[in-house]
């Protein structure tokens, strides 16, 4: 139905790729098919979908359509529609940049008894707010997340932030444990022979989805500092999990050159990078620049001493065995 309907309007768009691209962006909204599918002709069809994947706002809702067929002023008068603490409370729960379970939702929602944040959950599945993903998981439309960002202010961000951090530093944790299981490194081997990975692995590919998200969140809110640590973050998992060294240098790569630019912040997160960086350099033969950037991390957690909590002295004791592992092979 959304081929058909896409083609109606732009008949010589035949890459299925792109056609798959232009579905997805407009969520299978029928109008929004239609809207996209016009600006198809003035505009190359490559061009639409960057458009589409960076202002879909206003490519849906251009002026030179009526009111009334434009996307932004349909769904911005449902939420205006919306109880005050009911959008508020849906706000909140749009600062999870992917999926979520109810655990999950109840965790950022914050204060007040679970009974009434399930109450909550429930209103906005009933709404159509919120709806059902795969399992026992959920998700918020995508333009509806648009229009959140564009119209709805987050009050105390700092604490939905907090919440935030704590509930997923807590699912990455686990995670990280399943990652030494027997069922893990089975899933792993049996990565090349189709769906038979089964559970383990797919929460790995719940990790990368959840990890790019938080990368576009860092680059959305202009946050310098928290997307160099998502980068170093990413290029471990990258490193130490799934293997591909290649594509987790280039993470830290563009994590360092952040930090390049602010070189009185030698902190905790600057040691960690380098620290992470440095093995990956290693695992890959690239001793000489393993042993500088191993040196750098070093150095910054000698100038940290003390600040350095007790359970990081850890970390200490790694950049010293990694230094002198490099210098003895």
């Amino acid at each position: 139905m959304h081929l058909n309907l896409l083609k109606s309007v732009c008949p010589t768009l035949t890459d299925i790729e792109k056609i798959s691209a232009i579905i997805n962006l407009c969520e299978g909204i029928p109008l929004a098919l239609l809207l996209a599918g016009g600006e198809i002709g003035p505009l190359d069809v490559d061009e639409v979908i960057y458009l589409l994947s960076h202002y879909r706002l206003k490519i849906l809702s251009s002026e030179c359509y009526p009111k009334e067929e434009q996307i932004e002023p349909l769904y911005k008068s449902f939420l205006d529609r919306l109880p005050t603490a009911l959008a508020e409370k849906l706000a909140v729960l749009n600062y999870i940049p992917g999926s979520f379970d109810l655990k999950e939702a109840l965790s950022v929602l914050g204060p007040s008894d679970d009974i009434e944040k399930e109450d909550t959950m429930e209103t906005f599945f009933h709404r159509h707010l919120i709806s059902q993903t795969t399992g026992d998981r959920f998700d918020i439309h995508g333009i509806l997340r648009d229009c959140l960002k564009e119209y709805f202010k987050i009050k105390d961000i700092k604490e939905v932030r907090a919440r935030f951090c704590k509930t997923f530093s807590a699912i990455l944790k686990q995670i990280e444990k399943e990652t030494t299981t027997k069922e893990y490194a089975d899933a792993l081997c049996k990565l090349n022979e189709g769906p038979s990975c089964l559970q383990p692995w797919q929460r790995m590919k719940l990790v990368f989805s959840f990890t790019e998200n938080c990368l576009r969140k860092a680059i959305e809110f202009k946050e310098d500092l928290d997307e160099a640590k998502v980068l170093t973050g990413y290029g471990k998992i990258l490193t130490n999990i799934k293997g591909d060294c290649v594509q987790a240098e280039s993470k830290f790569q563009r994590a360092m050159d952040i930090r390049r630019r602010y070189p009185n912040k030698r902190d905790y997160h600057f040691a960690f990078l380098c620290q992470s960086y440095g093995w990956n350099q290693g695992a890959q033969g690239k001793y000489v620049n393993a042993l500088k950037i191993l040196g750098e991390a070093f150095k910054v957690e000698q100038e940290l001493g003390d600040a350095l909590r007790k359970p990081d002295y850890a970390d200490h004791a790694i950049s010293c065995n990694l230094l002198q592992f490099l210098w003895t092979y």
